[in-house]
C-alpha cells in the first residue's frame, strides 16, 4: 500500500512538472511573439520617417537648385547688359527690373541703398526704407534703416560692423539717410542737421551737443556714428554734477574752467607744483599743479583738505 502511493505522487509530480514546463514554454512564445511585432511596427515607423525626411530633404534641394538656376540665370543677363554699358542706376534700374523681376542688386555708389526688383520681398522690411516720388526715381530703389548697410554677400541690410563697402560710399549721419528728411515735410519740422548731430570726426566716447557745449546732455560717437544720446548724472563719489569733458562725463571739479565755465579746475599757469585748495573752497578735495597742469584729488573717507598744511587730514581746518 505504500509503494503504490510514492508511485503515485511520483507519477503526480513528474506530471506536474511537466506541465509547467510546457505553460512556461508556451508563454514564452507568446512573449516573444509579441516583442517581435513591436519591433517590426517600430522599425516600420522609423523608416516611413526616415522616407518622409528624405523626401523633404529631396524637395528643398531641388527647390534650392532651381532658385540658384533663376539667380544665376538672372546675373548671367544681368552681365550681358553690363557689358552692354547698362550699369544698374536709377535711370536704367526700371528696364533691368522689367526682365529680371527677381534681382537684388548694390547701388554702385551708395554703400546704405540698392535696388530691389521684386515687391514681394518681405524679408527685408525691419531694415528698409522705400519712398516713391520725390525723392526716388524709381520705385525699386530702397535705402536701408540707420545705420544699417547693404551687403553684397547676403543681400540684406546688415549691422554696419559686418559690411564691406568698398568702392560705395559709406554714410555714417543719419541725414545722409533720405528717410530722415522725408520725414521732416511741414513748416514747423526742424531740420535734420539741428534733430540729428554728426559725430565725424569724433573719436569714439560722450561728447557734448555742438549747440551746446556747456551742458550736461551730450551725444554718443562710435565709429563716426551717433549711437545713443544722454545726460550725464551726479558723481556718487565727489557728490556734484558731471559734464561732457574728453569722451566721457567727469565732475566738474576734473573740468578746466577754460574749457567749461561749469568746470571748477583752475589754471597752474604761472604756479609752483603744488597742493592747492579750490577757489569755491570746496573741502572735500584739492587740485595739484605738476609742470604747469592741474588734476583734482578727492580727500579720503572723514578727512578734508588743511589750507595751511595743504594735506587731507581727519581733523584738518579749511577756510571756508
Amino acid at each position: 500500500m505504500l509503494l503504490s502511493f510514492k508511485t503515485v505522487y511520483a507519477t503526480v509530480m513528474v506530471y506536474s512538472s511537466t506541465f509547467s514546463q510546457s505553460l512556461y514554454e508556451s508563454e514564452n512564445f507568446v512573449d516573444n511573439d509579441f516583442f517581435r511585432n513591436s519591433k517590426r511596427i517600430m522599425m516600420q515607423s522609423l523608416l516611413e520617417k526616415e522616407e518622409a525626411l528624405l523626401k523633404e530633404t529631396k524637395y528643398q534641394l531641388l527647390k534650392y537648385r532651381a532658385k540658384e538656376y533663376n539667380l544665376l540665370k538672372s546675373y548671367s543677363s544681368l552681365m550681358k547688359m553690363i557689358n552692354k554699358g547698362k550699369l544698374p542706376n536709377d535711370l536704367t534700374i526700371d528696364e533691368i527690373c522689367a526682365s529680371q523681376p527677381n534681382l537684388i542688386i548694390k547701388s554702385q555708389i551708395e554703400c546704405h541703398r540698392y535696388y530691389n526688383c521684386s515687391s514681394a520681398n518681405s524679408s527685408q522690411n525691419n531694415w528698409q526704407w522705400n519712398q516713391e516720388l520725390p525723392f526716388w526715381l524709381s520705385k525699386y530703389k530702397y535705402e536701408c534703416r540707420y545705420p544699417y548697410l547693404f551687403s553684397e554677400e547676403t543681400l540684406r541690410c546688415e549691422n554696419y560692423t559686418i559690411v564691406k563697402c568698398g568702392s560705395r560710399y559709406e554714410a555714417k549721419w543719419e541725414c545722409e539717410y533720405k528717410q530722415y528728411q522725408y520725414e521732416c515735410r511741414s513748416p514747423s519740422c526742424i531740420p535734420c542737421d539741428l534733430s540729428f548731430h554728426s559725430c565725424y570726426n569724433l573719436p569714439n566716447g560722450i561728447w557734448p551737443f555742438p549747440e551746446r557745449p556747456n551742458y550736461i546732455t551730450y551725444i554718443k560717437c562710435e565709429n563716426y556714428r551717433k549711437i545713443d544720446a544722454g545726460a550725464c548724472s551726479i558723481d556718487s563719489l565727489w557728490g556734484v554734477q558731471t559734464f561732457p569733458f574728453m569722451g566721457q562725463c567727469v565732475q566738474l571739479f576734473a573740468i578746466p574752467k577754460s574749457y567749461n565755465p561749469n568746470g571748477e579746475l583752475p589754471s597752474c599757469t604761472e604756479k609752483d607744483d603744488g597742493n592747492y585748495q579750490f577757489p569755491v573752497r570746496y573741502c572735500n578735495g584739492y587740485y595739484v599743479c605738476k609742470n604747469g597742469f592741474a588734476s583734482a584729488v578727492k580727500c579720503p573717507n572723514n578727512t578734508v583738505f588743511d589750507s595751511v598744511k595743504k594735506i587731507c587730514k581727519a581733523d584738518g581746518h579749511c577756510v571756508h
